[in-house]
This record gives structure tokens, C-alpha cells and sequence, in this order.
């Protein structure tokens, strides 16, 4: 049932009892509802009849969702119950000619209750309860008014949930014969992709690229290491994305020298275009580190090709140039470059 908050006193009163209230508050003008919290002035308030609940106030559109229980019965109970008071409504407006005189009066006091009962015993405690009739035959006139406007209702609505059905029916049969063909007509069309897609595989070739034009990032490396003189690996690879293996390769052309700490002892490598080849068969690749190690210990300088022949000696001979560049710049070393007659760092 619905009920209102007085402007003036504010005390919550229901709807069959404003009138009462009235009486006590002189100043009772303005009226709002509790659960939607529109205002009513004078005697608006006998209009709003229904209103929202809690869950549908405070969850909003996600009642229905989050709420199927809910849902279930707005639709099924709440449905009904408000069917059966536009019937009150609906019988007491139109509705003239009456055997009992009470009759009209009791109609019209039940257009403002929302909760009427639509059993004949409970209705019938209701109205005189509610309303103070106590006349059987007032009573039986008024129910039979309604139970007749109510299954007119009530044969129409069944009339409409028969068509309804009707259609569903036909629209269902009618979309599993088409829903065959539509199967059907899926596979057909896939094996045409699968058929499409095999022969664009088939005619694509990848096209050789060129490798005459330099690299971009070449000239970015050489740019920055004239302005700063000391650079990091860190910083050269920001430019591009390049790996260590290929940067060490390209500074290999500028005359570089690694100087290499290994604890107190410094070793100087220089790094010089090898001249000969030498092929002896290897015994592998593991161990050469530790090898170049030993050999960065005991000389002072060095060049690249004698790392490298020493290796090929020891039996490294699958050891490429870039991977020892790579090894050497994981120690504690600093490469020195001759870049167009200025002096570069490049700390690792």
C-alpha cells in the first residue's frame, strides 16, 4: 500500500488514513510518497494509487536483471492484482444502473485502495473493515458486478495468449525448415574460403628484399656518438631496436679497442679484419669462454684475430665474431672508437 510523508509534521501516513491526519494537522497542505518522492497538493495524493518498490528504486535497471525472482512475480502476482483493481476501477465508472443504493458508494470508496482482495471471503472482511458496510446484499451486488466484468478479462486474455501461441508455433516451424538449409548453405560457403584462402597462399610469394640501400638506424648511431662521445648500449639501442650481437658488428668497422677489467688485471683488445681463415675440425662449443678468459688474463693487449686463433687452436674453431663481441661486452669492459678522427666511448 502506498504511503506519504506529511511536509509540515513529517509523519508517515498511508493513504486510507490522510483524511484522519488532516484533522489533527491544520497545516497539512503537501504530501510526498515514500518510495518515489513526488508531491502532491490537496487531494492529488487519492490519484496515485501504485508505486515503485525498493528494489525497483534503488537497483533501477538492473532489477530485472540481477532479480529474476522478483521479476517473476511482477509479472505472474503484480500483474494480476493490478488487473483486478482496473476492473474496480473500470466497473465503478461505468457501470449506473444499480439494484441497492450503498452500491455506488461502495465502488467508489474501493477506487482508492490498491490491496482489494480478489477471494470472496477475504473481500468480503475487506470492504467491512475497510469501508463499514455490513449489508449482505450490497455486498453480493458489488461481487457480482466484478466477477463478471472479471472473467470477460479474463476470457479475452486467454484468447490472446492462444494467438500468440499460434504464431510462435508457426514461426518456429518455419525456422527449423529454413534453419536446414541455412546449415547447409555455411558449409558450402566455408569450403569456398578454405579453397579461396589456399590458392592466395599459393600465388603469394614473398618478394626478396633489398639489402643495398644502409639501414636507417646506422646513421642514427653514428649521429649521436659524434655529439656525445660517451654513450651507453643502453642509449644506442633506444634509437632503434636493435640487438647488442648486430651493434658490435657495425662498430667493428671503426677501429675499436675493448678494454677489458677482469679484477685488478686490464687487458686492451683491438679489433683488426682478420685476413686468413684457418678450418681445423671442432671439438665444440663449450668451454670457449672460459678459455678467452684465461687468455685475457695472462696478456695485457691483444687483438681479434689472435682471440680468434687461439680458439681455433684450442678447437673453437664454430665460434663467430659476433659472439665473441657479445662475450666480451658482458664483462666489465669499455669499447674505444675512432669515429672520423674523434675519439668515442661506448660503455657496456
Amino acid at each position: 500500500m502506498v504511503s506519504f510523508i506529511c511536509d509540515t509534521c513529517q509523519e508517515t501516513v498511508r493513504k486510507p488514513k490522510v483524511e484522519s491526519h488532516c484533522y489533527k494537522c491544520r497545516d497539512c497542505w503537501v504530501l510526498s510518497c515514500v518510495d518515489c518522492g513526488k508531491s502532491f497538493e490537496g487531494e492529488e495524493y487519492a490519484q496515485h494509487t501504485s508505486c515503485i518498490s525498493e528494489a525497483e528504486k534503488y537497483q533501477g535497471k538492473l532489477y530485472h536483471q540481477y532479480n529474476p525472482k522478483a521479476s517473476k512475480l511482477s509479472s505472474n502476482n503484480g500483474n494480476v492484482q493490478m488487473r483486478w483493481v482496473d476492473i474496480v476501477k473500470m466497473v465503478a465508472s461505468t457501470s449506473k444502473d444499480y439494484k441497492q443504493n450503498g452500491t455506488e458508494k461502495v465502488l467508489q470508496g474501493m477506487m482508492e485502495y490498491d490491496n482489494i482482495p480478489r477471494k470472496r471471503k477475504k473481500f468480503s472482511n475487506f470492504v467491512k473493515n475497510s469501508l463499514n458496510v455490513h449489508s449482505s446484499e450490497v455486498l453480493d451486488e458489488v461481487w457480482g458486478l466484478l466477477e463478471t466484468a472479471w472473467k470477460k478479462n479474463k476470457e479475452e486474455m486467454d484468447a490472446l495468449k492462444n494467438k500468440i501461441k499460434d504464431k510462435k508455433e508457426k514461426c518456429t516451424a518455419e525456422e527449423t525448415a529454413n534453419g536446414e538449409t541455412d546449415k547447409n548453405e555455411k558449409k558450402a560457403s566455408k569450403k569456398r574460403r578454405r579453397t579461396e584462402s589456399e590458392k592466395k597462399e599459393l600465388e603469394s610469394v614473398k618478394k626478396p628484399k633489398n639489402n643495398d640501400k644502409p639501414a636507417k638506424w646506422k646513421k642514427n648511431v653514428r649521429k649521436m656518438l659524434q655529439k656525445k662521445g660517451s654513450v651507453t648500449i643502453k642509449e644506442l639501442q633506444e634509437i632503434e631496436e636493435v640487438k647488442v650481437k648486430t651493434l658490435l658488428v657495425f662498430l667493428s668497422k671503426y677501429d675499436p679497442k675493448f678494454k677489458v677489467k677482469l679484477g685488478k688485471h686490464l687487458c686492451e683488445i683491438a679489433i683488426v679484419s682478420k685476413k686468413g681463415t684457418e678450418s681445423s675440425k671442432g671439438q665444440g662449443k663449450k668451454g670457449w669462454k672460459k678459455h678467452i678468459r684465461a687468455i685475457l688474463k695472462s696478456k695485457k693487449t691483444l687483438t681479434l684475430p689472435q682471440l680468434e686463433d687461439s680458439l681455433c687452436k684450442a678447437g673453437f674453431n664454430d665460434i663467430s665474431k659476433g659472439k665473441i663481441l657479445l662475450f666480451l661486452s658482458s664483462l666489465n669492459s669499455r669499447l674505444e672508437l675512432n669515429m672520423k678522427g674523434k675519439e668515442c666511448f661506448v660503455e657496456f
